[in-house]
């Protein structure tokens, strides 16, 4: 598990976004050589030699104090790339940024607990984003939609609507009412929405702590949740809509007496649930957890009439559905695909004019693994479910690399709890 997630947090950093490095390579290359690392990740999911050779190598890696400095640096970087390609919008010298990182690297060269070091400086670099990065619809339109929506909201209409964003762009505001509604105390407040994700980010970030005071000192777990958090490519995404989610996340595994909340909560929340969450009750029903599957459909039954009761006056099903459900079918008739590099294979679908295939395929994906765990693979569920949801994403027509951070922290949560019992 852990080399997985190490080549989630290498494809992010490496593919970084959609227009540089990779399309300045001739002929299509960069597609080409992102479509063989694909390949590669794929049959790392189903191959059990090769990961283990694979958390081989990373075990040495990890066990290097010079990786961790590296990644610091990387972070500094980073910060410094941000200012440079957006100092036009509005971004200043990062100086915070550039301390908390010096800062960092002291400690870790001192041999401090990576872990705890990852998470102040992680945490540290979302407060320094809010001060030198101020958000701007030009760089990243999620929060401004956010904060639009809830405008709109205020005055009566509906916040899955459509609104003027930046002086004249049409938007809507596509998010699950989870992540909606968690970004309200920021907003009522009048502040940054960024400081909620501060608040939560430090929240899942202490459960992990917690976790590794459960492990043996110095775990493998330990070290590969530091360079999770020390993931410079997290780190320079300050603009992120999702911290509530990846903390249900994180909750879902490190708050056992909760999880029949928590996972009503993630369905709520973002579509990637809905693709783990048939594999998280039958590994319930396995378990013979039957508190949790109670919990399950009371807080189901609560949070669906609490939906209701919020959204009936403003909001139609139509509506809701047209921008939440089918917001980005228009995607499927375009001629090129229109996201990053990185781990997809949607790509090749929109090279061989086969993209309307992509979502019959995801769905004949989710059913056909879940059917194989329920009658092959019991004892798998959970895995099954993560490797379904890294499949369906490698066929979404519509990718970004920070699809792949709420994942890659659920493995990072599971894993860990899996060790401790």
């Amino acid at each position: 598990m852990p080399s997985l997630i190490f080549l989630l947090i290498l494809s992010q950093n490496l593919g970084v976004g959609h227009r540089f490095p990779w399309s300045w390579l001739p002929l299509g290359m960069g597609r080409g050589f992102w479509g063989l690392a694909t390949l590669f990740f794929i049959g790392a999911l189903f191959s059990k030699n090769l990961r283990k050779t694979l958390d081989q190598l990373l075990a040495r890696l990890l066990s290097l104090r010079a990786f961790f400095l590296t990644l610091v640096v990387l972070n500094a970087a980073y910060a410094l790339l941000n200012y440079g390609y957006f100092r036009g919008l509005g971004y200043s010298i990062p100086v915070l940024h550039l301390i908390l990182c010096a800062l960092a690297g002291v400690f870790i060269w001192r041999g401090t607990n990576p872990l705890r070091v990852a998470l102040g400086l992680s945490v540290g670099l979302l407060v320094s984003s809010i001060m030198h990065f101020p958000l701007n619809p030009t760089r990243s339109d999620m929060l401004p939609v956010i904060a639009g929506a809830f405008e709109q909201w205020k005055l009566g209409g509906s916040p899955y609507g459509v609104f003027i964003l930046n002086g004249g762009d049409h938007n809507t505001m596509p998010y699950l009412p989870g992540v909606f509604l968690s970004h309200w105390p920021a907003w009522a407040a009048g502040v940054d929405l960024r400081w909620g994700s501060v608040l939560f980010r430090a929240l899942w970030g202490v459960l992990l702590l917690r976790q590794s005071d459960r492990l043996p000192p110095g775990s493998l777990w330990m070290k590969m949740a530091a360079v999770w958090l020390l993931n410079p490519y997290l780190n320079f995404r300050h603009d992120l809509y999702f911290e509530f989610f990846n903390f249900l996340m994180v909750a879902f595994w490190c708050v056992r007496s909760l999880r029949g909340l928590t996972l009503a909560l993630m369905i709520v929340s973002r579509q990637w649930a809905w693709v783990l969450a048939p594999f998280l009750i039958f590994g319930m029903v396995m378990k013979k957890a039957w508190r949790d599957l109670g919990l399950f459909v009371l807080s189901s039954v609560v949070l669906g009439g609490l939906g209701i009761a919020l959204f009936a006056g403003s909001t139609t099903w139509t509506g809701f559905g047209s921008v939440v459900l089918s917001g980005f079918q228009e995607r499927l008739s375009w001629s090129e695909f229109p996201g990053d590099f990185g781990f997809t294979l949607a790509p090749l679908f929109y090279a061989l004019h086969a993209a309307p295939l992509l979502q019959y395929l995801q769905a004949a994906l989710c059913v056909g693994f879940f059917l194989w765990v329920v009658l092959r693979r019991p004892q798998q569920a959970f895995y099954y479910g993560w490797v379904t949801l890294s499949l369906f994403l490698m066929l979404n027509m519509h990718f970004w690399n920070y699809f792949w951070i709420s994942p890659s922290l659920f493995l990072l949560a599971g894993w860990g709890s899996q060790l401790e019992t």
